[in-house]
């Protein structure tokens, strides 16, 4: 999380509760259903398989409300916590080996030191893939710790695809029958974790255990963005809203929500604004900083092409909020706990063959072949064929 993948205000690419207003609808293009095909069998050396019986003590997830998985991926090297001072976000790649494509349905992360983890994200780094092409393998690394200059930006912001962002209180992804995030083949999970160091040290040794769709799934499911960077809090501010709003450039089942802020987070909503100014409140939920939670809906419902969605934070930088740090300064976008992000991740489902570079291209638009187009940010709706 972060500046990786976190730019100025727009809808940018990038995991239950029942929501608000949240209706039945069946998107009107929807992929053509496929015939269900027999699972390949993931290859021994690709995975470390789970062991049976209770979570580790530690562990972040607990085995209640996940299946046993289909594959589980852990870092090599654990990472050393410190006690006091901040620490810069630390990676670590680790490769899959798998041999064949597949489809996550589920995904949860496990940590073995979860108090001391303010977020972590999981990267799907696709083979051939000249992001962070020569940062090491298996073992810890920062964005200062690389020696290419190209290396030290791209720690600082990517559009890969995320498999998993998970903070406090995160419970497992769990998408409907027929859907799941695409890792394809040989692909690298990149970790990326931010800690809070808590006064005494720690070992972190991360990973993720996931489960595979049974068969070819009908849609692809992606994880998208709203984010405002731009803000500043000002000082003793018990209720200061903050917004961001961008375009559907493509229609989309909007599956469910995963908001994000910090320490002076307040309230986060999700509402559709209408052509007609209306607005339908999707989500509006109280912030809890120790509680981080997907919020999936119900029933799932189509985002048609150019629709408005939109984002609003709020923060209370005063006094009566027990875990403000300081409410006499003005408080901006920062990567520490102790500054602020306005993050409104969300999931769509889309057509199996639409992949996250598609679903931001214009329609009709191809990339030169051989190349992988940049996101489009879609400050305005797309114009109407």
């Amino acid at each position: 999380m972060g500046r990786a993948a976190h730019r100025a205000p727009r809808l940018a690419l990038l995991a239950g509760f029942a929501l608000l207003g949240a209706a039945a609808a069946v998107p009107p293009a929807a992929a053509p259903s496929a015939a269900p095909v027999p699972r390949p069998a993931i290859p021994p050396a690709a995975t470390k398989p789970a062991a049976p019986g209770p979570t580790p003590p530690g562990v972040l997830a607990t085995n209640w409300n996940f299946p046993h998985p289909d594959a589980t991926f852990q870092m090599a090297t654990p990472i050393a916590v410190r006690a006091h001072h901040f620490m810069r976000y630390t990676y670590e790649i680790v490769p899959t080996h798998l041999r064949h494509d597949h489809w996550v349905r589920m995904a949860r992360l496990l940590a073995s030191a979860p108090r001391v983890i303010h977020h972590a994200v999981v990267y799907i780094r696709r083979p051939g893939s000249p992001w962070l092409k020569d940062a090491p393998i298996g073992r810890p690394f920062n964005a200062k710790s690389l020696k290419r200059e190209r290396d030290r930006r791209d720690a600082e912001w990517t559009d890969n695809p995320l498999l998993l962002v998970a903070g406090p209180g995160t419970q497992p992804l769990r998408f409907p029958h027929g859907m799941g995030i695409y890792l394809p083949a040989g692909a690298d999970l990149v970790f990326q974790l931010h800690f809070m160091p808590e006064g005494r040290p720690a070992s972190e040794l991360a990973g993720v255990q996931l489960v595979f769709t049974r068969g070819r799934p009908r849609r692809r499911v992606l994880t998208l963005q709203l984010t405002n960077d731009t803000f500043a809090i000002p000082p003793h501010a018990a209720d200061y809203r903050v917004e961001v709003h961008g375009f559907m450039p493509h229609g989309a089942t909007v599956l469910g929500f995963y908001p994000h802020m910090h320490l002076r987070g307040r309230r986060f909503e999700y509402n559709w604004v209408r052509r007609d100014a209306k607005v339908r409140r999707l989500l509006d939920i109280r912030w809890r900083f120790f509680h981080e939670m997907n919020y999936f809906l119900r029933r799932p419902f189509w985002m048609p092409r150019g629709a408005e969605l939109q984002a609003v934070g709020w923060y209370n930088n005063s006094a009566s909020n027990p875990l403000n740090p300081n409410p006499n300064v003005t408080v901006r976008w920062g990567d520490q706990a102790t500054s602020e992000m306005m993050i409104g991740f969300f999931f769509v489902a889309v057509p199996l063959q639409m992949s996250k570079w598609d679903f931001f291209l214009p329609p009709g638009a191809h990339p030169p072949r051989g190349t992988v187009p940049t996101p489009l940010p879609f400050p305005h709706p797309p114009a109407r064929n």
